[in-house]
Formats: structure tokens, C-alpha cells, sequence
């Protein structure tokens, strides 16, 4: 008797491909419903559940390149689902606009400059797209 191999499920799909899970299952990130309060809520449940990223990290004053592009990313993010900046500030850790306005020119940078980048960006734009959007 032939056994199949055990399904996998979709947060475990979007946890093993945190990238590029919504651009290529992108009918998997539409199925996730999961009730938040807030944008904020909704927010830090993608960021910690479905990235793996620390919030600590994030929000502290780190400027360890790494953390600093994960932080830029975020906040490119929300200013393209239509958090205004100051609201963006205050959710990474209480900073000032301007911040924000800097991220969103340093990743667009990043975009036209950088391929991989560019399709890690926009495959984390989606996700936070569709899960906003429910």
C-alpha cells in the first residue's frame, strides 16, 4: 500500500517560503483569515508569525544593516497600504516621520537597483496587502 506524504498546511507553507510564499501560492495568503483589532495588530501577527522577525529587533535602535532593511521594508510596506507616516513611526518604536520618508526612498532605491530585493519586497508587499485587505 502506497502512503502519501502528509499535506502541508498553509501557515506551514508560508512559514517554509516566508518570501515568496504569496507571490507563488498567492490563493494560500487569500484563505488565511485571521481576526485583528487593528492595522497594528494585523501587522505584527505577519511580521512575527509569517516573517520571523523579532518586534524587539525592530523597534529598538539597532542599526545592524540587517535589522535596519527588515525596518526600512516594514515601513515601506505600510505607507504603500496607506498608513500615513507618523502612524508608521510610532508603530516601529516611536520614530518621526521623516524616518519613514527616508525608508521609502532608501527601498525604492533598493528596487530599481536590485532584483532580488526587489522581488523579496514586493512578495512581502503582498502578503501584508492581503492580509489587510481581510
Amino acid at each position: 500500500m502506497r502512503l502519501r506524504p502528509k499535506k502541508e498546511t498553509t501557515l506551514e507553507r508560508i512559514q517554509k517560503y516566508p518570501f515568496s510564499a504569496c507571490y507563488v501560492f498567492p490563493s494560500i495568503c487569500r484563505n488565511i483569515k485571521v481576526k485583528h483589532k487593528s492595522i497594528e495588530e494585523k501587522f505584527w501577527f505577519i511580521v512575527e508569525n509569517l516573517l520571523k522577525w523579532n518586534k524587539e529587533e525592530l523597534c529598538g535602535s539597532s542599526r545592524v544593516a540587517k535589522v535596519v532593511y527588515k525596518r526600512h521594508v516594514l515601513m515601506y510596506v505600510l505607507v504603500r497600504n496607506g498608513v500615513s507616516t507618523p502612524k508608521v513611526g510610532k508603530i516601529l518604536g516611536g520614530r518621526d516621520h521623516s524616518t519613514v520618508i527616508h525608508a521609502n526612498k532608501m527601498i525604492n532605491n533598493y528596487m530599481e537597483t536590485d532584483p532580488t530585493k526587489k522581488a523579496e519586497i514586493i512578495a512581502i508587499d503582498r502578503q501584508f496587502y492581503l492580509e489587510l485587505e481581510n
